[in-house]
C-alpha cells in the first residue's frame, strides 16, 4: 500500500536527498535520529539544489550544528542571513500597502510563506519567499486593486 506521503513526494518529483530531508523534517521524535542519519549520509552541499539549500536553515533549527562540517554550518548560516534579509525587505516593501488597505478598512489575509513563517516556523528566515501573497475579500478586490 502506498502511503499519502509517498504519493505527495511522487507529485513533487523529489530526488532521494530531498526526500530524505523532508522525511527528517517531518519525522516524529521516535524516528528523528534515524531519518537525520539517512539524510546526512546522502547529503553533499555542493550537489544540493536551491530548494534543498533553502530548507537547510530549518534543518539546523531542528538539529543544531552537531555532526555537521563547520564549513557547511557556515554556509547554512550565511543562507539563513540571506533569506532573513530578503524576507524582511519583502515585508518592509509591502507594509505601506497593508497600511493603505487598513485605512480603507479592507481586510487582508497573509498567505503561504509569510503566514507559515509567523505561525509554523516562528522565524521568517526558515521559509524562503520570493514574494508575499495576500488575499482580500472578493467583493473588495476592485477597490484593493485600485489602491495597489
Amino acid at each position: 500500500m502506498i502511503s499519502s506521503y509517498q504519493q505527495f513526494y511522487a507529485l513533487l518529483q523529489l530526488n532521494d536527498t530531498d526526500l530524505r530531508l523532508l522525511r527528517h523534517l517531518l519525522a516524529d521524535e521516535e524516528t528523528r535520529e534515524e531519518t537525520r542519519q539517512a539524510f546526512l549520509t546522502s547529503f553533499a552541499i555542493e550537489d544540493a539544489d536551491n530548494e534543498t539549500l533553502a530548507l537547510m536553515p530549518l534543518f539546523l533549527k531542528v538539529n543544531g550544528q552537531a555532526d555537521l562540517d563547520p564549513e557547511i554550518t557556515s554556509r547554512i548560516n550565511s543562507m539563513y542571513r540571506s533569506i532573513m534579509r530578503r524576507n524582511y525587505l519583502n515585508l518592509h516593501g509591502i507594509l505601506p500597502l497593508l497600511k493603505e488597505f487598513n485605512q480603507a478598512d479592507i481586510p487582508v489575509m497573509l498567505m503561504k510563506g509569510m503566514a507559515l513563517g509567523h505561525v509554523y516556523y516562528q522565524d521568517l528566515a526558515l521559509r524562503a519567499m520570493g514574494d508575499i501573497d495576500i488575499a482580500v475579500p472578493h467583493h473588495r478586490f476592485a477597490e484593493a486593486y485600485g489602491i495597489a
